[in-house]
């Protein structure tokens, strides 16, 4: 690639090929971008270069990378510049061998027809491995600015800020509709001992990856489920505390620490099914 010219090599230039003093090739061109400007919206062409006209765009929206915040593009005018025939023809003409037409080959009857490989055999139901739980979003509002957000399940506790305000948030549990005495039982405190007439349906453990403290019925013993904080592995066993984790805090899979001292979560029979 050459050097570009500038507009002193192009003044120079056309005063040769014209004849004409270098001032006046110069304002020349000034007038020539003057009337430009002014009829763009008329649709103004620079003849054997170009087209200049003016379109109308519609409102758009874009969320903005670095910040996450969802922005507005009102109606505007643009410029869009086209260029003419002759132009492309002597920039960039287009070939003759630029297009060509493809012959299909002709099947035959010594070819033998395609095989479709098997299907991998699929393991059975219970041999499947748990996935973590990625489904069932949970949807709640930012209490600045009223926007939606959504999360996932195991991200339930959690705290950041709202992509659209940058206000502090907190993820809320997810629950299900219960009945009524069994709602009343989970907004009871459930740090400390557990009350009497608890104790022999829920056994209290941690997590030994997230050290989430969970409670579950006792109808669960001896089951494998995910911990619904970090959807870790976890057996629900007649022991009250794993070890291996500081009760009160843990990680999330993400690597942030969570302050756990003031949740409990509960896992009932119908969450599994």
């Amino acid at each position: 690639m050459g050097r570009r010219l500038s507009k002193a090599m192009l003044v120079s230039e056309l005063a040769a090929a014209t004849d004409l003093d270098g001032k006046d090739v110069a304002r020349i061109l000034d007038s020539l971008a003057t009337i430009a400007f002014r009829e763009a919206h008329n649709g103004f062409i620079i003849p054997r270069i170009c087209k200049l006209k003016v379109i109308r765009k519609k409102p758009t929206q874009c969320r903005n990378p670095a910040t996450g915040r969802l922005m507005r593009i009102g109606e505007r005018n643009a410029l869009k510049i086209l260029p003419l025939k002759p132009a492309r023809d002597a920039i960039a003409p287009r070939r003759d061998d630029l297009v060509s037409i493809i012959d299909e080959p002709a099947a035959t009857p010594d070819t033998p027809p395609a095989v479709t490989p098997p299907a991998p055999p699929t393991l059975p139901e219970q041999a499947i491995p748990p996935e973590p739980e990625t489904q069932g979003q949970i949807l709640f509002e930012c209490a600045e600015c009223k926007s939606t957000l959504s999360a996932a399940p195991g991200e339930a506790g959690m705290k950041g800020e709202c992509p659209y305000c940058n206000n502090p948030i907190q993820v809320p549990q997810q629950r299900k509709p219960v009945d009524h005495e069994i709602a009343e039982q989970r907004m009871k405190p459930v740090h400390g001992p557990i009350a009497s007439e608890t104790a022999q349906e829920f056994i209290t453990l941690n997590c030994q990856t997230c050290g989430q403290e969970i409670e579950a019925p006792c109808e669960m013993l001896g089951m494998e489920v995910n911990c619904p904080a970090c959807s870790a592995p976890l057996l629900i066993a007649k022991t009250g505390t794993t070890a291996g984790a500081p009760a009160g805090t843990g990680e999330t899979a993400d690597g942030q620490n969570v302050d756990l001292s003031s949740m409990t979560i509960r896992i009932d029979l119908s969450d599994l099914e």
